[in-house]
């Protein structure tokens, strides 16, 4: 670990959001605890000991990591033993890499289950009531904030509200008071679906078409999304990405970029049944920021 840290250098330390450490032992801990003394404040609040993979879903894909099987097997282990129980229940939210039964969910849960479920338990509306209040909230009081979606939040609130949705409870957003609980509630909903919303039956295409030359990308993008795409998931998309052209014009108050959006928020829109590697994620983050960028021209129906 001291070798690690050594490795970083000034501007490494400076832009770094988090340094986790997965499984720590307690010589871990009590080594950083002897050297927090020599480390600045700023370094010692970005570390975040996690026990799982399932705590690490909380801070990146871990689907679309190329975790050897000694890892998973390891991880399955210790949870096993209680070494890593969660300390919410199941039913709150899925963050595993594992297939959801929508029979084992509650009658209006919102998250981990797929969008046929959701549309079934919720009179048929046709955008899910957290797409719609998150960006409804944000549209009257985030726009303008700094690092809008770039930004984590406390986990035990976003745990909190997750389960008032998935019980049924009323939400009114407005009374946490905290833009990037909205836009943490956001990105979660569209992560754990038990489906991507562009689906796996589209990943190719959608490569393929990120492969494809600059002047016919942009045609056969809006092609794939208005033909291929089902209807549902083509108005949740459609809402989701004309709201992030919002974001975007107000960009020179809250600082985020079609790049940061995209990032950010492909891994939470495309993925597949297998693991994804670095290239190929560079060409699905390029493929939503087209998404983003190019509204107008796509989304034609």
């Amino acid at each position: 670990m001291i070798k690690a840290y050594k490795a970083f250098d000034r501007n490494f330390k400076k832009n770094l959001k988090s340094l986790i450490i997965v499984y720590p032992t307690r010589m871990v801990k009590a080594m950083w605890n002897f050297f927090r003394p020599f480390i600045s404040a700023k370094m010692t609040k970005k570390l975040v000991y996690v026990d799982s993979l399932r705590e690490l879903e909380k801070h990146l894909p871990v689907r679309q990591l190329m975790l050897p099987s000694r890892i998973r097997a390891y991880d399955e282990k210790v949870s096993i033993r209680g070494l890593a129980v969660p300390s919410i229940p199941d039913d709150v939210s899925v963050m595993y890499d594992v297939e959801t039964d929508d029979q084992d969910r509650l009658p209006q849960q919102q998250f981990g289950v797929s969008l046929q479920y959701i549309k079934a338990n919720n009179g048929g509306r046709p955008i899910p009531i957290v797409v719609e209040d998150t960006i409804t909230y944000l549209r009257d009081y985030g726009l303008n904030t700094p690092g809008l979606f770039l930004r984590s939040t406390g986990v035990l609130s976003l745990r909190e509200v997750q389960m008032m949705y998935n019980h049924g409870d009323f939400v009114d957003l407005y009374d946490f008071e905290d833009p990037h609980l909205a836009a943490m509630l956001l990105k979660t909903f569209l992560h754990e679906l038990s489906e991507p919303l562009l689906t796996y039956e589209l990943f190719d295409d959608i490569v393929e078409i990120s492969k494809a030359s600059a002047r016919s990308r942009i045609t056969q993008l809006r092609n794939l999304i208005t033909r291929q795409l089902p209807v549902d998931n083509y108005a949740i998309l459609s809402y989701i990405m004309k709201f992030l052209t919002e974001v975007l014009e107000h960009s020179s108050h809250n600082r985020v970029t079609a790049a940061n959006l995209a990032v950010v928020f492909a891994p939470n829109l495309i993925w597949s049944r297998h693991t994804i590697t670095m290239p190929i994620q560079s060409l699905l983050n390029a493929f939503t920021q087209l998404l983003i960028t190019h509204y107008e021209s796509i989304f034609v129906k």
